[in-house]
């Protein structure tokens, strides 16, 4: 399997987008997000790197480069097994597990692209993120369904006074609808 960086056509609102890695085997090709995201000006497809005009250049592009390497030696070491042909199915595999961005990940960088929030509206915002994290964990948007919401409503309930638990519901709205507006959660969800 080869792996290629690439940026994704169209930025977002903020005008960034996000770096992706593209996976080619026998002729097909499937991309995975890396979770880090860049302005067009600053990427050089050609290099398949962040530009040194970027702010973090050398940093951007040693992560981009571990990511690129750690792919390359689970397929190399999935490989070292007699028979055994790294594709599609074990990407996924890979990828549906910690390499793909969580919900508390998504919410923290739907916050830093809020940048007319107030220094306490942010440590606000971040310690709502750990409340949701402690509750539900590291489960990653698509899977969350009417279930999960309901178990977070009575979390909340259980812990927190009235007031806080009607505060972290709209938090919580609200990153659910920028999810589902992402195509993040593709289900329909009653709950909300």
């Amino acid at each position: 399997m080869l792996f290629k960086l690439l940026v994704k056509p169209k930025p977002d609102t903020t005008g960034k987008t996000e770096i992706l890695i593209e996976c080619y085997f026998d002729r097909r090709y499937r991309t995975i997000g890396t979770g880090i995201f860049t302005e067009l000006q600053y990427w050089d497809s050609a290099k398949q790197a962040v530009t040194p005009k970027h702010p973090q250049a050398a940093t951007v592009n040693n992560l981009l480069k571990t990511k690129i390497r750690e792919l390359e030696q689970r397929a190399y070491k999935y490989e070292e097994t007699p028979g055994q042909v790294f594709d599609f199915v074990q990407l996924k595999n890979i990828s549906a597990g910690k390499d793909k961005q969580t919900f508390a990940d998504f919410m923290l960088d739907q916050i830093k692209k809020e940048t007319k929030l107030e220094y306490n509206s942010v440590v606000k915002y971040r310690g709502n993120v750990e409340i949701i994290k402690d509750i539900l964990g590291d489960i990653t948007p698509d899977r969350i369904t009417d279930k999960l919401i309901e178990k977070l409503d009575a979390e909340l309930k259980n812990r927190y006074a009235e007031s806080t638990v009607a505060r972290m519901h709209i938090f919580t709205a609200k990153y659910l609808k920028k999810a589902i507006k992402a195509r993040l959660i593709t289900k329909t969800l009653t709950t909300m």
